[in-house]
């Protein structure tokens, strides 16, 4: 699985006085990975407790799913597209940028 290509999300973070220079590679499968782990263990939780669930406490068990369903399609939707800055920020010396790449 490590040998496809999984884009990355790059954290940086520069500051000018005192030099410091730090760089952050986060793969997004892995984000990928946890929400589908969640996913599991949330419709494993429906299926277990669904008869000891109230009816007013039903809806809000699957508004969660959807929730955790909704970021892992857009989790998958960033990654498919050219590179882009999602954050960069440059304030008094300090700059912060977030890149998927």
């Amino acid at each position: 699985m490590l040998n496809k290509y999984f884009p990355v999300l790059l954290v940086r973070i520069r500051i000018r006085k005192p030099f410091f220079r730090l760089t952050i590679p986060l793969a997004l499968f892995v984000f990928t990975e946890l929400l589908d782990c969640a996913l599991d263990i949330l419709e494993a939780g429906q299926v277990i407790f669904a008869r000891k669930l109230q009816e007013d406490e039903k809806p809000a068990f699957s508004g969660v799913l959807a929730v955790v369903t909704a970021v892992r399609v857009i989790l998958s939707g960033i990654g498919t597209g050219e590179k882009f800055d999602l954050v960069n920020v440059e304030a008094d010396g300090v700059s912060i940028q977030i890149r998927v790449w």
